[in-house]
C-alpha cells in the first residue's frame, strides 16, 4: 500500500499513518526502542545502485542495529519505508518479505523525495521486546502484502498506514477528502475493535494529505471519529 507525502511526490490517496494507543490497564507496558531513518548506498566501497541491493543493506543495518539492543527482527513492531521511486515497491517488496515473512510488522510505505541524491530506500523501525498479538480484523480484507493491520505489545496497540480502500475488497474508495478520511477512519475502527479498544484510546495519529485546501473539509470528517480529548 502506498501512501503519498506532504512533502513528497503525489500518488494515489490521502492517508493517516501510524496510530499508537496505550490503553490504561493493568497490561505492563512494554519498553519500546527507536531505530532512526537508515539509508545505505555503499557497501566495501561499492556503490549499491538497484532497489534490491539498498533494501538488503538497509534490512541488515537495522538487524546489526537490533542486535545490539538484544532484540531481532521479531521484535519489530513498526516500519516506515520511504522510497524515491513507486515503481520499486514490488521489488522492494519481494527483499522486504525475506526480512518479515510470518506476523510482519506494522507498516507505511511513502514516496519521498529523499535527501541522499543515491538513495532509493529509506527505513526507520520501532521493536518492542515481549509477547506481541497480530491484529486481524474479521471484516477488514488482508492487503495480502509484508505488513499486519495491527500489533499488540502489552498495553500498547500500533496500526499500520491506512488509505481510503473498501474493507470487503481492499479496492480505492475514491470520492472528495471527506468521504476518503471516513472510510480510513472507518477502517481503523475496524482494528481498534479487534483489539478490544475504541477511538478515545487515540493518542497518536499522523495525517498526510494531498492538497492543503482540503485541511478543512478533512478536520470537518475527522471529529466526527475523535473524543472530545484529541490524540
Amino acid at each position: 500500500m502506498f501512501h503519498k507525502s506532504v512533502y513528497g511526490n503525489v500518488l494515489s490517496f490521502w492517508m493517516i499513518v501510524g496510530c499508537v494507543v496505550p490503553r490504561i490497564s493493568m497490561a505492563q507496558s512494554p519498553q519500546i526502542t527507536y531505530f532512526p531513518e537508515t539509508v545505505v548506498t555503499q557497501e566495501e566501497g561499492r556503490d549499491l545502485i538497484t532497489i534490491e541491493e539498498q533494501t538488503k543493506a538497509v534490512l541488515d543495518r537495522l538487524g546489526h542495529d537490533l542486535s545490539v539492543k538484544g532484540l531481532g527482527y521479531r521484535d519489530v513492531v513498526v516500519s516506515n519505508v520511504f522510497l524515491k521511486d513507486t515503481r520499486d515497491f514490488q521489488a522492494m517488496n519481494a527483499i522486504y518479505r525475506t526480512y518479515f515473512d510470518i506476523d510482519a510488522p506494522t507498516r507505511a510505505t511513502v514516496q519521498v523525495d529523499l535527501l541522499d541524491p543515491k538513495a532509493l530506500i529509506q527505513i526507520s523501525a520501532v521493536a518492542a521486546a515481549g509477547p506481541k498479538k497480530i491484529i486481524i480484523p474479521a471484516n477488514l480484507k488482508s492487503p495480502e502484502l509484508p505488513y499486519s493491520w495491527g500489533i499488540s505489545v502489552g498495553n500498547t496497540l500500533f496500526i499500520s498506514g491506512a488509505t481510503s480502500r473498501s474493507p470487503e475488497t481492499y479496492q480505492p474508495v475514491p470520492g472528495d477528502v471527506g468521504t476518503q478520511t471516513r472510510r480510513v477512519l472507518g477502517n481503523i475502527g475496524l482494528i481498534l475493535d479487534e483489539a478490544g479498544m475504541d477511538f478515545s484510546d487515540l493518542v497518536s495519529c499522523k495525517v498526510f494529505l494531498d492538497d492543503t485546501r482540503d485541511f478543512q473539509a478533512m478536520n470537518a470528517a475527522y471529529i466526527e471519529f475523535m473524543p472530545v480529548d484529541d490524540p
